[in-house]
């Protein structure tokens, strides 16, 4: 990283060094015009990409979907360098390849969790718009990150911006990452010897996914004894870092670039010394569909596939215990005022309810006490109520989850719902059979998943890790998230969006307990209505949505 003690003098010897090509660029008589065969592309970026998507990063979310408080980050843009296109053309497709501009460059890395930052890596890494037609005239784009390993990058002198899709080095060992324009990761190469060598997509169903052996040995070195009894394994990371680099003209090397900020962090899959080698069907040479999975068919219609828990009598049931719990009670509307007042004051509070001989009451809220309510339960408790501190998801948390279910199954079934509030939204959980409810705390034992603090008591969240149920969470709403167009908009409906996914979440996980529990939102009327999700693929696109029971 190249950096100066007297950060005036750097500022002022930009600025000095500006003025200077500037007068000397006013001297050319030829200034770069784009090539007029690339107009084509420019105009789908200009009528059909940007309209839709903009050109605003889209960051992506780690942590249980926790980027809320990024909501005051500046956006940052990224633009085409037409005057810089170049254009390429394989058996499948011809293509316009365009450097990216950015107010504050965006690097992925990949390696093991304490990999240390190389910043000439981050310094030479560089992401290019590829915008493809074939021949029957379809257009679809890819934003390409170009990443080198430390070996090849010393070889070429810290420079290798050179490279093409379609022509890289010979040499070039590191990685090519797939993303969409709107920053959804698709694909990942592996690259030895400018080949793509291996393409293993995240899968989220395969927590033993393991990168090709001949990933660079000083990423490979083991975090533990090895996995799954194999010796020399180790995890790898995959994270995105944001930095504020300044260049001199067109020059592709920074002048200089500030210390990088982490901005993603994630598991991404294991590596292991002694996996087979395999043939990836993305070779940069025939470039082809990112995502690997329809070669050499640009027209092949791929049906429609729909996952849905449905609207069941058990939910349905769900909802008019809710509703007549709760409908023209007026200590419950106190306690639930109650409690939104704490909400606001970003403290958590929480009551119960009991039906005593018919008549249902709401106690007093207990102020920063969720679990004392809990605790403080009798023989007449039918339900217990808490807020979320307003700036947080409204949904319940996991710990909401299973405490529901441990209470109903204490109590036989009688204290089967607990009912979460927030300024934004309001929810509840409702134990619908304790057998089944049952049945998903042993298969997900609480002890095992949800996570601890430093003097043991339980977070609210999961615990994280490969093949855990708290990593199957994250990617659910992850998933959910980046489809969702409002990512792309404004502060406000970038938490819109996280919010979103995160019921989207919610609603799926309580589906694993197969009808034994049902997830409630009030409406704008104040009443309860049962959720189901759906997982919608048409023609290869994806849609998480989460929709009121009737």
């Amino acid at each position: 990283m190249i950096k100066n003690k007297n950060p005036y003098i750097v500022s002022m010897a930009i600025f000095m060094l500006s003025i200077g090509i500037y007068s000397c660029r006013k001297e050319m008589p030829n200034i770069p015009e784009m090539k007029p065969e690339a107009q084509w592309a420019k105009s789908y970026f200009n009528d059909v990409l940007l309209p839709k998507a903009g050109n605003q990063v889209s960051y992506r979310v780690a942590n249980k979907l926790s980027s809320i408080k990024e909501r005051e980050r500046k956006p940052n843009q990224k633009t085409p360098l037409w005057t810089r296109a170049s254009l390429g053309k394989t058996a499948l497709y011809e293509f316009v390849e365009v450097p990216l501009s950015y107010n504050r460059k965006i690097v992925t890395l990949f390696g093991p969790k304490d990999m240390k930052i190389d910043p000439e890596i981050i310094k030479a890494s560089f992401n290019r718009l590829i915008i493809f037609k074939d021949k029957k005239g379809k257009i679809d784009q890819r934003i390409v990150s170009f990443i080198p390993d430390k070996d090849y990058l010393q070889r070429h002198n810290g420079d290798i911006s050179h490279n093409k899709i379609d022509h890289l080095d010979s040499d070039f060992n590191g990685f090519l990452v797939y993303k969409t324009w709107d920053d959804v990761t698709v694909s990942r190469l592996r690259i030895i010897n400018g080949k793509a060598i291996s393409l293993k997509k995240s899968s989220k169903s395969s927590p033993s996914l393991k990168l090709n052996k001949s990933a660079s040995t000083d990423r490979t070195v083991s975090e533990r004894p090895g996995y799954e009894g194999e010796p020399g394994c180790a995890d790898w990371y995959e994270f995105d870092y944001e930095i504020f680099c300044y260049f001199l003209g067109d020059d592709p090397i920074p002048y200089y670039c500030s210390d990088p900020v982490i901005t993603f962090q994630t598991w991404l899959y294991t590596v292991c010394p002694d996996d087979p080698e395999e043939v990836d069907c993305e070779d940069p040479v025939n470039f082809t569909n990112p995502e690997c999975e329809h070669e050499g068919c640009n027209d092949c219609d791929t049906g429609t596939e729909q996952e849905d828990d449905g609207c069941t009598t058990s939910k349905t049931a769900a909802a008019t215990k809710a509703n007549a719990m709760t409908a023209g009670n007026t200590s419950f509307a106190n306690a639930v005022s109650s409690v939104l007042n704490s909400s606001t004051n970003n403290i958590e509070a929480a009551f119960r309810v009991d039906d005593n001989a018919g008549t249902i009451t709401a106690s007093t809220p207990i102020e920063e006490a969720e679990l004392e309510a809990s605790t403080s339960t009798n023989s007449n408790t039918i339900a217990i109520g808490h807020d979320h501190p307003e700036g947080g998801f409204p949904q319940p948390s996991p710990f909401d989850f299973y405490q529901a279910g441990l209470l109903a199954i204490q109590s036989n079934g009688k204290l089967a719902t607990d009912y979460t509030f927030s300024p934004s939204a309001s929810y509840a959980i409702v134990i619908n059979n304790t057998t089944l409810m049952n049945q998903f705390l042993i298969n997900y034992p609480m002890s095992s998943t949800l996570a601890k603090d430093q003097n043991g008591d339980y977070t609210g969240d999961f615990k994280k890790g490969k093949g855990t149920l708290g990593n199957q969470f994250q990617d659910w709403g992850q998933e959910a998230y980046d489809v969702d167009p409002r990512r792309n908009g404004t502060p406000t409906e970038r938490v819109a969006a996280e919010i979103a996914a995160n019921e989207y979440a919610t609603t799926k996980l309580m589906s694993l307990a197969m009808g034994g529990a049902t997830l409630l939102k009030r409406d704008s009327n104040g009443n309860w209505k049962a959720l189901h999700y759906t997982k919608q693929t048409i023609n290869g696109v994806t849609s998480y949505t989460v929709t009121p029971c009737n």
